[in-house]
């Protein structure tokens, strides 16, 4: 477990496995790497991973908000990259972690050899009501007490159950929910302010590795529809639909897990 620290902020980042395949786990807006909790087993028995956490999130959850987090969190992990020398990389990014891993591509093509990208978009704002809806979020975020705090949780606890029946709330689910339900209440707000500009969509055509996509037919965060369009503007790009939500990783893990296997083994 190691910590560094730049001008732009702090990350954390731990090793875990072994392999002569390195995987970059990395997690989106107000999660964090526990995300990948049913992920982590099973990859790392055959590969060598690379955990983060960003500032504000998971193990840096108590430290202070920054008004550009999402540009922190790249820059950092831009840093991380460069630090240990990492080469042939490949980026496993959920939600805004997978907007992060199309970045990293675009900026180090020499250094990243494939993506997986699950619930994931080239921008965050893509109509109206999407731009109405991340608003509305945004300024909840910032009048969060105890008492909405257990609504939302109540409310993420039955989402799940809703979308997919046969899902277990196990352990490390419940703890997922509430690391994001604890996050400072400023960094929401900061994240999704800071991604408003966010729009790769020019520039995916420039992205050459082998890219895995990975979306949901019931996620109303990413719909199913933005996969769909990074699969046509992604050349070297494979697109798999499940019947799930905006947190594939835990509600489809076997079969999530399946596909990213066959995939990995290909390169």
């Amino acid at each position: 477990m190691s910590l560094i620290e730049t001008k732009y902020g702090k990350l954390y980042y731990e090793i875990k496995g072994r392999g002569k395949k390195t995987i970059m786990l990395l997690h989106g807006v107000a999660l964090s790497s526990r995300c990948f909790y049913k992920q982590i087993p099973l990859l790392s028995k055959k590969y060598k991973l690379i955990i983060v956490d960003a500032q504000g999130h998971g193990k840096l959850q108590r430290e202070k908000v920054l008004k550009r987090p999402f540009w922190s969190y790249y820059k950092n992990v831009s840093f991380l990259m460069e630090k240990l020398n990492l080469k042939d990389l490949i980026l496993i990014g959920h939600s805004g972690g997978g907007g992060l891993a199309i970045k990293l591509a675009l900026t180090y093509p020499k250094r990243i050899k494939a993506l997986v990208l699950v619930n994931t978009s080239y921008k965050l704002m893509d109509n109206l009501a999407r731009k109405f809806f991340w608003d509305a979020i945004s300024k909840l975020s910032l009048n969060y007490n105890d008492k909405l705090r257990q609504k939302v949780s109540n409310f993420l606890e039955s989402i799940f159950i809703l979308i997919n029946k046969k899902i277990r709330i196990d352990k490390e689910l419940k703890l997922l929910i509430e690391e994001a339900n604890n996050i400072p209440k400023q960094l929401v707000y900061y994240e999704i302010r800071d991604l408003e500009k966010y729009n790769l969509k020019d520039e995916l055509k420039k992205i050459k590795v082998p890219t895995l996509i990975i979306g949901g037919k019931r996620d109303f965060i990413t719909p199913s529809e933005m996969s769909v369009e990074l699969n046509e503007k992604i050349p070297n790009s494979e697109l798999i639909l499940f019947d799930g939500g905006h947190l594939l990783l835990v509600e489809k893990n076997k079969e999530v897990n399946t596909k990213i296997i066959k995939f990995l083994e290909k390169l």
